[in-house]
């Protein structure tokens, strides 16, 4: 591997941003790069090395895109000819087989209350493997082991916290701050924002937040009320059925959540 895109690597790994790397694993006939040949994609459509240049990494870079969006990796074969032999724009005339596979950071959940629910569901974060935050500025830090405390307002921490597409948020702030936590994160990047409370009091908070110039259309992607039907009833399982809502998203969001028994094989 060239030193500068295992330098890069590292560097990614350690500033926890996600990115995909393509490696030649097979040739035949003429190709432009050598087998183990890689190239990093950033999420922006940016790379770093390169394996072999034009229509190819054009090519790569939109398989790239499209692992980061799925987590999964893939196997890809193509044909270095002309488009209209149905290649990719090239004349080498050979094959080249790329993996591509995604290099993702732990996702972030952050948690606006530090309530009963706040504490299950923080356990079940850490357990799944989420890096997790916990805002909430009457909170006792001593409940809350392995986690990241922030006894502060959530208007004042999400000015501090990375939202970005990697952060899964839920407020259960007992209703106290949950309208701050909403004005505050409007607009954010979060991939999956949570809110914990009844059906009546969501439709008149966010009827109050549009009136407030919160955009309708953000506030539509708040998984409001928050979790999966299961039947929830203590804290618990009200943790259990939001963290399945979560990895739902996280790993297949258009998955049913319904009995596996239930579904044909």
């Amino acid at each position: 591997m060239e030193p500068k895109v295992l330098a890069e690597m590292g560097r990614l790994m350690a500033e926890g941003k996600p990115f995909a790397v393509v490696t030649v694993v097979g040739r035949k006939g003429s190709s432009p790069r050598d087998l183990g040949a890689k190239m990093l994609v950033l999420p922006d459509g940016s790379t770093i090395g390169s394996i072999g240049g034009g229509c190819i990494e054009s090519s790569a870079v939109n398989e790239a895109l499209e692992v980061l969006r799925t987590r999964q990796p893939k196997l890809i074969e193509l044909d270095l000819v002309e488009e209209s032999r149905g290649g990719v724009g090239m004349e080498c005339g050979g094959t080249v087989r790329l993996y591509i596979e995604p290099i993702l950071p732990p996702p972030k959940l952050l948690i606006v209350g530090g309530g009963h629910v706040g504490r299950e569901l923080a356990e079940l974060g850490k357990r799944n493997g989420f890096q997790v935050t916990v805002v909430d500025p009457a909170l006792d830090p001593s409940e809350f082991q392995g986690v990241k405390v922030l006894q502060k307002p959530i208007e004042q921490a999400a000015r501090e916290i990375e939202v970005d597409e990697n952060t899964f948020v839920v407020i259960a702030s007992r209703h106290k701050g949950d309208e701050e936590a909403l004005k505050a994160l409007s607009g954010s990047r979060a991939r999956y924002v949570g809110w914990l409370a009844s059906r009546t009091r969501i439709q008149m908070t966010f009827e109050r937040l549009v009136r407030d110039g919160v955009s309708k259309e953000w506030l539509e992607r708040v998984h409001a009320p928050v979790g999966l039907d299961i039947g929830a009833e203590t804290p618990a399982e009200i943790a259990v059925s939001i963290m399945a809502e979560i990895i739902k998203v996280l790993r297949r969001p258009d998955a049913s959540g319904r009995s596996l028994r239930d579904m044909r094989s």
